[in-house]
């Protein structure tokens, strides 16, 4: 489960769902004027996404281990 937030509270190694795919989770390499976030297992790691700061996303807190992989 998740909440929506703002991508500018964002932290670098939280996780979000990808805006385009619900069920990949992603987690946040880098913050500042766009957030960038990387797939995160290694058949998704291929998987990016650059969010302007104003846009909201879902912040997952406790990524599954089926995510995770």
């Amino acid at each position: 489960m998740g909440e929506s937030v703002k991508a500018s509270s964002l932290s670098l190694g939280q996780y979000i769902r990808d805006p385009r795919n619900r069920s990949r989770i992603l987690i946040v390499e880098e913050t500042g004027t766009q957030v960038f976030a990387r797939g995160l297992t290694k058949d998704t790691s291929k998987f990016h996404v650059f969010l302007s700061n104003d846009s909201f996303v879902e912040r997952v807190t406790n990524p599954t281990g089926e995510d995770r992989a």
